[in-house]
């Protein structure tokens, strides 16, 4: 019996060979997609980081729009000047906080980093929520290079508030569906969506519409399925989060200013959006804020995607427990409504509005790309679906030319209109020549070449386009910004009339008044005296003014037709000229400023020529002080202006300044 045990022990062992052979198998499976899945997530992150050399802060540029403000105000913020009291906007102290962190991290390039690191983390969260939908590496990776290659190609200025709105979405999309598929609140979990949400709104309070679709859907959700207590705990993280960021902004206006400051704080972050004629529109109008929708091409994802999911037993989530499909269209339709009032208020229509709607493109995109590549019975939906989207959103940029400044909503309708006609046209086309000859086949690799193509695409389009973006727009705009420079120092304070505000990073200089509103706001009290009260205590060394705008009154000078000039623009001319000497045509200088470099195009592009064979010559040539070379170029030319002249000899249409005349470029070849 001793000798059968011992043969039964020996039995018994064989199996457990086989048992560790199988488990070493299943582990370097799960180890390979393990290297899968961390290899598209790496991919992922690289062309995010990629991206990110389209910021023109990268390389001390100018962004366009009001992104030019932010990183002025980020800059003064960090110098120690107060927000909403040393320089005044109309955006919440989010924005500013950001652009001030960045900063003092490392100057316009700080600032830079910091939106690439939202970015990445943004990328980040959206990979793990679209890993928690079970969705395959393939789809993940082509569906967020797609969205993130639309928001490149067409959508992005860099540091915009829009940008911020988008990536703190992506940052709260896995907690959110982690809390969707758990089916309770989880402290951990929702304090960051929760916080993110707050950062948010303290960007911009109507940028949120994102937040708003997921809370309200899982509210509703909690509730149903008789969890109230985790509906109430979601609502008290919201709160608390709330309480939280912006109990800090109060507490730390209210040191600096009081409960003034804390008051302006309030007014001009979200009040003033509320005037009855704050854009002098009628606002909202809804139908500027349904542009985004049918721009982005978030329709047709939609229409596919509602089309499979009703159309087959498909289920958003692996857990079969109730039905998620009907919460999804719900926290979908929550979106749009809620992205459509956001977008409404302005009443205006700029391309980057649109970019509220770009995070609910992620998961109807990836189920789509999922559904093509493993679901055999949902091949034509999804590939006619992607195939129309793609088709639309070329269409625009090859038969159209895409306007960065505001759009006529006819124009867009139009557009998009004939773009889905040309699409509906190659759908149907590419479906008959499928049914003609029998070709329903689909290749992964094809499907893997064409995302890997569109992520090579925005890559060298960031490479190579970024650091050409947010330069002076012509020789005109260059000059003053040599002469600035020239005849400044850092701490010196300039004005820039309207909303060119690139010209304060690319002089690197700051504003003599903290009004910096946009033009196209109407403020309910005289913003122009504000200003020339402003500019008139700090007197700045120069102030810019639009070639256009100096044409213009020079003309209705000429004709006496100054009438519909405003008291308010009359006394500011009176201003300049009194106390100002035009250097070159929308250039004026402070008239106790004795000497002025103006440096001379031929002569600069000369100099930059031997500057760069020098420095390929010697190689390790140390650099001479300020001094020592405004002494050592001879391309500058120093021009004595007498500041005894009265204001009266520079009215005459600015042809008798003894500065203009020196100049050897004819002034209207420097018209914009």
């Amino acid at each position: 019996m001793r000798g059968d045990m011992m043969y039964n022990t020996t039995e018994q062992k064989k199996p457990d060979v086989s048992v560790k052979t199988d488990i070493r198998k299943i582990l370097w499976e799960k180890l390979s997609k393990i290297r899968e899945h961390e290899l598209i997530l790496f991919a992922l992150c690289i062309v995010g980081i990629i991206f990110s050399f389209l910021n023109p802060l990268w390389y001390g540029h100018a962004p366009g729009f009001d992104a030019s403000v932010y990183a002025l105000f980020g800059k003064m913020w960090a110098h120690g000047e107060i927000p909403y009291q040393d320089m005044i906007d109309i955006k919440g102290p989010g924005i500013y906080l950001i652009n001030m962190v960045g900063y003092r991290l490392g100057g316009y390039q700080g600032i830079a980093f910091i939106e690439t690191l939202f970015l990445v983390f943004g990328i980040v969260s959206v990979d793990l929520a679209l890993r928690l939908f079970k969705f395959s590496p393939l789809s993940r990776f082509c569906s967020i290079v797609t969205v993130i290659s639309l928001l490149g190609l067409r959508y992005y200025y860099g540091d915009m508030v829009e940008d911020y709105a988008v990536y703190l979405a992506m940052i709260a999309s896995y907690p959110f569906a982690l809390l969707f598929n758990l089916r309770r609140f989880n402290w951990s979990i929702g304090l960051i969506p929760a916080f993110a949400f707050a950062i948010t709104t303290s960007i911009h309070f109507n940028n949120g519409a994102y937040f708003v679709a997921w809370y309200a859907m899982l509210f509703l959700f909690y509730c149903s399925a008789g969890s109230l207590s985790s509906a109430m705990k979601m609502t008290f993280s919201v709160v608390l989060a709330m309480f939280v960021v912006f109990g800090m902004y109060f507490l730390y206006f209210y040191l600096e200013g009081g409960m003034e400051l804390v008051n302006n704080v309030v007014f001009y972050s979200i009040v003033i959006h509320f005037n009855e004629q704050a854009y002098n529109l009628n606002i909202p109008d809804l139908s500027a804020g349904f542009v985004g929708f049918v721009r982005t091409g978030l329709w047709i994802i939609l229409a596919g995607f509602v089309w499979l999911m009703y159309s087959k037993d498909n289920l958003l989530f692996v857990s079969r427990e109730g039905n998620d499909r009907r919460w999804f269209f719900l926290y979908l339709g929550f979106g749009i409504v809620a992205t459509i009032v956001a977008n409404s208020l302005t009443g205006h229509i700029y391309d980057h509005y649109d970019q509220l709607y770009l995070p609910f493109m992620f998961i109807p995109l990836a189920f789509l790309m999922h559904r093509y590549l493993h679901v055999k019975q949902d091949i034509h939906i999804s590939f006619l679906t992607i195939l129309f989207l793609l088709v639309f959103l070329v269409s625009e940029h090859a038969i159209w030319e895409w306007n960065r400044q505001e759009w006529e909503q006819p124009d867009v309708y139009i557009h998009a209109g004939i773009n889905a006609v040309i699409a509906l046209a190659v759908c149907l086309a590419v479906f008959f020549m499928r049914r003609w000859f029998g070709f329903y086949r689909h290749s992964h690799t094809v499907f893997l070449c064409l995302s890997i193509f569109i992520s090579v695409i925005i890559s060298v389009y960031a490479l190579s386009i970024g650091h050409t973006v947010g330069v002076p727009w012509d020789e005109s705009t260059a000059q003053k910004v040599r002469i600035i420079n020239e005849n400044t120092e850092l701490n010196d304070k300039i004005w820039v009339e309207g909303n060119m505000y690139q010209y304060y990073i690319w002089t690197d200089r700051t504003t003599s008044s903290p009004y910096l509103i946009t033009t196209q706001l109407m403020a309910p009290y005289d913003f122009k005296t504000k200003v020339l009260s402003s500019i008139n205590y700090f007197r700045p060394k120069f102030i810019v003014v639009r070639e256009k705008s100096v044409d213009d009154f020079r003309t209705a000078e000429k004709e006496n037709d100054l009438g519909k000039y405003s008291q308010q623009d009359l006394a500011f001319v009176r201003f300049i000229r009194a106390n100002y000497d035009e250097v070159v045509k929308g250039l004026y200088k402070y008239k106790k400023v004795k000497n002025v470099v103006v440096p001379e195009k031929e002569d600069v592009v000369a100099e930059e020529e031997e500057h760069s064979e020098d420095a390929s010559a010697t190689g390790n040539e140390t650099d001479s002080s300020q001094t020592s070379e405004q002494q050592s170029q001879p391309q500058l030319k120093a021009v004595e202006v007498d500041s005894s002249e009265s204001g009266n000899s520079s009215s005459d249409s600015g042809n008798e300044n003894p500065v203009k005349e020196s100049q050897s470029e004819n002034p209207e070849k420097k018209d914009e």
